[in-house]
């Protein structure tokens, strides 16, 4: 399987995601850099990424900078019954939460990054307060509307969304590091 511990440091990928982020706006300063981001919802090595290389990274670049999030990373899945199943591998507190985050970026990713990486980033600094509670607090945090969150988590997209993350995670072999895993322009690191 290609299931590797999200608690596996990988210290140099946070000087290499700023080598090469910086390498390449300098070669492409009028287009964005697209950086996606692969990960779980609640792996402290995905917390530590977001919270010390993504966010201030954008903070300081976001005019040359597109994101994509995809919260799956090392989830399984299986089709029974006519629907998808999916189990996480911190258990389905992170499933509940990957699908929060993947409302989240179905909502905002397009228009509104800045608000989306408040919500992303509160959600990684409050990890240790009850999943509903730290929600709807990061919600409120990043402006969100919160009916149209919880309307996506309750709703029939639902299914479709993660689903969506999971084939977009799975298409990212033979670059697949275990999370976070990082592609600048589609080029994995």
């Amino acid at each position: 399987m290609r299931y590797i511990n999200c608690g596996f440091e990988r210290k140099m990928i946070k000087l290499l995601f700023t080598g090469v982020l910086l390498q390449v706006l300098c070669s492409f300063a009028t287009q964005k850099v697209k950086t996606t981001l692969y990960y779980e919802s609640l792996c402290p090595g995905c917390h530590e990424f977001i919270k010390d290389q993504l966010v201030p990274t954008w903070k300081n670049m976001s005019d040359y900078m597109l994101v994509e999030l995809v919260p799956y990373g090392n989830a399984q899945r299986n089709y029974s019954g006519g629907h998808w199943h999916f189990k996480c591998q911190h258990g389905v507190l992170e499933c509940e939460e990957n699908l929060i985050h993947a409302c989240a970026v179905d909502l905002l990713q397009s228009r509104e990054t800045n608000k989306l990486l408040n919500f992303i980033n509160c959600m990684v600094f409050h990890s240790d307060l009850e999943l509903h509670k730290k929600t709807s607090w990061c919600i409120k945090n990043a402006e969100i509307p919160e009916r149209k969150i919880i309307a996506c988590v309750g709703g029939p997209k639902a299914e479709s969304l993660i689903l969506s993350m999971a084939e977009k995670t799975e298409s990212v072999t033979p670059d697949w590091l275990g999370v976070p895993t990082v592609q600048i322009n589609g080029v994995g690191f």
